[in-house]
């Protein structure tokens, strides 16, 4: 079972102090002087992973919000750790200077692509939910991150948020070329309504292996267990398929799953799978599929077929809304035939 890791986060936010200790943020987010309290607490766990809710109360006790208990990762004010990634709240700020508060987390995310964060903003007494983004670098040497929508799974973000130290935020950046090539660094923000600037970096982007062997270890034995495919989804949906999973707040979730054949009969089922839940009309970066058994090692005699099916992300399989076929069907659905490779797919609504 996955645990909440602890961490702290302190500073000076005008005259609001800001801090973040395990599950809880304290912050004056009325600025009367008094400050609030915002706790997530683990209220269970299934097959998936542990599941987390938030409640923020007024400095006198008075419950001002409850997040919802339902185990759905649809929900927006609900949080988890699961195996196919951790959305735990990372920031609790003021990231536009619009004077409401901002709560932020990352998405589940399982491979190595632009982080996007969630965010709820607390406006008239409620969390209101915004839209999804990614803090993508931009400007001559990373002097400059913007809130948007990525377009691939390459270029320069922020990957995580550090500590607060009055109107700067610490933030782990992340930069990915492909081939394996990635750099990690930490840089010092000041947000604006349209992203960020670098303050200064607090330590300057470097590979893995120049910043931490251990990081880099991790990095390689996560290879060493998994099957590399550097594999890019592009999804088109119809228009009512779009509209239906908006209207219903529904994501999608890509499954792949590889199995050994000896010739022309199936040796192993499921050595190796994968799953990513992405908003609508996001296309899907596939890194990389972990093996389903320790120590697993693929053989020259075999054939490794992939299977993907594209769903609306419910929690059972039979709630599926999604009709999804590949645009150009290939002859081979081997991983060395798919590896490196772009995939196109339409959807639609099932009996449409």
């Amino acid at each position: 079972m996955i645990r909440l890791k602890a961490f702290v986060l302190f500073g000076l936010l005008g005259s609001a102090l800001l801090v973040a200790e395990g599950g809880k943020f304290t912050v004056d987010i009325d600025r009367d002087g008094k400050e609030e309290k915002l706790l997530w607490s683990s209220i269970g766990s299934d097959q998936l992973g542990e599941y987390f809710a938030i409640d923020l109360f007024d400095d006198d006790g008075t419950l001002l919000w409850r997040g919802s208990r339902q185990k759905r990762i649809t929900n927006p004010d609900l949080y988890s750790a699961l195996h196919t990634g951790v959305s735990l709240p990372q920031l609790f700020f003021d990231i536009d200077s619009d004077g409401h508060y901002d709560l932020l987390a990352p998405e589940h995310q399982s491979d190595v692509s632009p982080t996007l964060f969630r965010r709820l903003s607390w406006i008239d007494f409620e969390f209101q939910k915004r839209p999804s983004r990614a803090l993508m670098g931009s400007g001559s040497e990373g002097s400059r991150f913007s809130w948007t929508k990525p377009r691939n799974a390459f270029g320069t973000w922020v990957s995580g948020f550090g500590k607060v130290d009055g109107d700067l935020v610490e933030a782990d950046v992340t930069s990915y070329e492909g081939e394996g090539s990635f750099s990690c660094g930490v840089a010092l923000l000041r947000f604006d309504y349209k992203g960020a600037d670098v303050v200064r970096w607090v330590k300057p982007l470097s590979s893995p292996a120049q910043n931490s062997e251990e990081r880099s270890s991790r990095y390689q034995t996560k290879l060493n267990n998994s099957i590399l495919l550097n594999l890019n989804l592009s999804i088109r949906y119809t228009r009512a398929a779009l509209n239906k999973l908006k209207r219903s707040r529904e994501r999608v979730k890509v499954w792949v799953v590889v199995d050994e054949y000896r010739e022309q009969s199936v040796e192993r089922e499921n050595i190796a799978s994968s799953e990513t839940v992405v908003d609508p009309n996001k296309n899907v970066y596939i890194h990389y599929v972990p093996y389903t058994r320790n120590g697993f090692k693929p053989k020259d005699d075999r054939r490794y077929p992939v299977s993907i099916m594209i769903t609306s992300a419910r929690d059972n399989y039979r709630d599926n809304i999604l009709d999804c076929s590949p645009v150009n069907p290939r002859e081979r659905w081997d991983i060395d035939a798919l590896k490196d490779s772009t995939l196109e797919y339409d959807c639609r609504l099932i009996g449409y």
